[in-house]
């Protein structure tokens, strides 16, 4: 049986969890747990090439968010991410003896991901699993731009309780001016371009995340899920939940025996054969040619 082999990429900010080497090591325990062995496991430190946000405040991100969107979509910065990712891809995949990788992104890590995938770049990772994907809000500049001037929405929701603001009335404030604010952030319109078809796409994102909006249309390769985060999370810590998530390690897990399942692989436990009937629910690749029967067992096989 071949190591299971995971690529990790953080998001933007100076916050707990991301841009230093062990940012995913959270997620990396739960998923070894989930498949009861070791795996082979790499991250990719990429803000030194593109920049990032001196901070995780929302006025921050907002104001320098545009700049860096454009020199990765469309600047030498994005080539050379791009190409960091295919490296560590090929690298985690020669490692683990030809084993199919899953590509894991959080934030504008996930949008890296997707991109680099998008792109052909990385033909060795034949799973990506987005934690808190941005590019839906990239899309929606008003609201960006609302974040920034009017706080988080809990705070939105406190104003209107005092009779300061009325239910959406942000929103439709700057939906009004959607248009001009389009043109003066600059953000260039992003929609997923079609993956490889080998390669299957999920996204999983918190209701409560203002930085993760709902890809819809314009990614329709890619299946959508929320996940909840702890109780009593608020604010940013809505963003960053997702690396200790254990509902993320059970999708995350899930990928990677998909995927080998997909290559050929048959789930070596009664762990995998588990994770296996996750993915297809996640909208992941189906049990292929392991075929299920409604007792959840290998129509035509065994586990060991």
């Amino acid at each position: 049986m071949k190591t299971k082999s995971f690529v990790c990429l953080h998001g933007f900010g100076k916050h707990p969890g991301g841009r230093r080497p062990g940012f995913s090591a959270a997620l990396r325990r739960n998923v070894e747990a989930l498949l009861g062995a070791p795996v082979l496991w790499r991250e990719v430190l990429w803000d030194g090439l593109l920049g990032s946000p001196d901070s995780f405040g929302t006025l921050d991100l907002a104001l320098q968010t545009p700049a860096l969107v454009r020199d990765f979509y469309e600047g030498r910065a994005g080539d050379a991410v791009r190409a960091r990712v295919a490296e560590a891809v090929r690298a985690a995949s020669a490692e683990a003896g030809g084993a199919p990788v899953v590509l894991v992104g959080h934030s504008f890590g996930a949008a890296i991901a997707y991109e680099t995938l998008a792109r052909g770049l990385a033909p060795e990772a034949k799973s990506l699993v987005m934690l808190a994907p941005p590019m839906g809000l990239f899309n929606r500049p008003e609201m960006l731009a609302a974040h920034a001037i009017f706080g988080m929405p809990e705070r939105r929701e406190a104003a209107a309780a005092r009779g300061r603001l009325g239910p959406g009335a942000v929103e439709r404030i700057f939906n009004a001016f959607a248009a001009p604010i389009q043109a003066v952030a600059g953000l260039p319109e992003v929609k997923g371009d079609r993956l490889p078809d080998d390669v299957s796409a999920l996204s999983l994102r918190s209701p409560e995340d203002w930085f993760a909006e709902p890809l819809g249309e314009a990614f329709p390769d890619v299946s959508e899920r929320e996940v909840l985060p702890p109780p009593g999370t608020r604010g940013g810590a809505n963003h960053k939940f997702y690396w200790a998530a254990p509902v993320v390690a059970e999708s995350v897990a899930a990928a990677a025996v998909a995927a080998c399942s997909h290559a050929g692989e048959p789930p070596a436990t009664a762990a995998e054969l588990e994770l296996l009937s996750r993915a297809a629910e996640d909208s992941l690749w189906s049990a292929g040619q392991y075929e299920l029967d409604e007792n959840g067992d290998v129509v035509g096989g065994s586990i060991s």
